[in-house]
């Protein structure tokens, strides 16, 4: 069975840095359609819907959520997300 973890974008931000981190350097390390997905979860977090994102992106609201999903697995697999994930912190 397949568990459902939900990466919240904006206090995995707010810990980062607080612990002076920074999700900038988590930025850094993503590149392509990645990159992409972690800046349409930052949208999404301010209250973007994946069509007003894919207007702004100039793509189809199915492949933002494709990049963001990819984001998402990205992200959970960054030290300085799982350190907050286990936390119970995200």
């Amino acid at each position: 069975m397949k568990t459902k973890e939900r990466v919240d974008v904006a206090a995995a931000r707010k810990i980062l840095e607080h612990d002076h981190f920074g999700l900038e350097k988590v930025k850094e390390r993503a590149v392509g359609s990645v990159a992409k997905g972690i800046s349409c979860l930052e949208m999404s977090v301010q209250g973007y819907t994946s069509v007003e994102i894919g207007k702004y992106m100039h793509a189809e609201a199915a492949t933002v959520r494709m990049w963001m999903t990819s984001a998402r697995r990205f992200l959970k697999e960054q030290p300085e997300i799982k350190s907050c994930m286990e936390e119970g912190s995200v």
